[in-house]
């Protein structure tokens, strides 16, 4: 009779921390709030102006610092574009009436 080593690994691996990759919440507060700002900011009798016009500064703002965030990252970048335009242009319908009397 001969005797065979067993192979080098005959069970698999102990499971190790499982790491998340980072994720960019910029990119989502940026959507989430142009998305809300967009919608908000057509309603009339200046309710519009008052519920719509922080959340369509701010999506900007975050939109802005989503797209930084996702090139370092490399995650949510359709988020953050997504959430700057509709701010973006949310903020800019006020200037053409937006929010007040139709």
């Amino acid at each position: 009779m001969t005797y065979q080593q067993p192979p080098n690994q005959p069970y698999a691996p102990a499971p190790g921390y499982v790491v998340q990759p980072a994720g960019n919440g910029f990119a989502v507060a940026a959507f989430v709030l142009g998305l809300f700002g967009f919608l908000v900011t057509w309603i009339p009798f200046l309710i519009g102006l008052v519920l719509g016009g922080l959340p369509d500064v701010l999506a900007i703002v975050f939109g802005i610092c989503g797209i930084v965030r996702a090139n370092r990252v490399h995650r949510g970048m359709g988020l953050a574009v997504t959430g700057l335009v509709l701010g973006g242009l949310a903020f800019l319908s006020i200037f053409v009436g937006a929010g007040t009397v139709w």
